[in-house]
């Protein structure tokens, strides 16, 4: 049986009409018109506010969609419970607003708990979440070492004091693995 452990953390975003194009920015950051008019937009206005968004699949995911000619498409998106049009997620239209990711840190880590231990640059946005630390393509492993417990690769040689203890989900944050049994130690294989 597998364990798991959220690491991601549904955000809500405010989507931008620029020039017929829908753009994603996280709901609650300030937007500044100037930089977008800037960057070569020409009409901006504010489309939808305080949405959820889900990753297309099957066939939807397959189809080829337009973005702005200005504006890199980093992610194509549906609005949740809607499926009738594409929104467009940018890391270019994020730089352009200054929307780091320290500062997208800082606002929603005041209202998730989850991001109290979380060190900014250990997040991601990633199929309209925000997203904790790396999701390891390895089965991964808590392995009791003799003094204390460790996460390594399913896969990866046990010491001779090493025992397996369960097979556990999560992802790899620095030089910590976070799962359900909180932060443990990551050894690399």
């Amino acid at each position: 049986m597998i364990m798991s452990y959220d690491n991601e953390i549904e955000i809500p975003f405010d989507v931008l009409d620029m020039d017929g194009f829908l753009y994603l920015v996280p709901h609650g950051l300030h937007i500044s018109s100037e930089p977008i008019i800037k960057s070569g937009i020409f009409e901006l206005e504010i489309a939808n506010r305080n949405v959820t968004v889900t990753p297309m699949a099957g066939k939807d995911a397959e189809k080829k969609y337009e973005a702005h000619p200005k504006l890199k498409a980093d992610e194509f998106l549906f609005i949740s419970g809607t499926w009738d049009k594409p929104v467009i997620f940018s890391k270019q239209l994020l730089e352009i607003l200054d929307m780091t990711i320290e500062a997208i840190y800082k606002f929603y880590s005041k209202y998730d708990k989850r991001l109290e231990d979380v060190d900014p640059e250990q997040l991601v946005i990633k199929n309209g979440r925000l997203c904790i630390g790396n999701r390891p393509t390895d089965d991964m492993v808590v392995v009791w070492n003799g003094n204390d417990f460790i996460v390594t690769a399913a896969a990866a040689k046990l010491g001779p004091n090493d025992v397996s203890v369960v097979e556990v989900d999560g992802a790899i944050t620095g030089k910590k693995f976070r799962c359900k049994y909180g932060m443990l130690d990551y050894r690399a294989s």
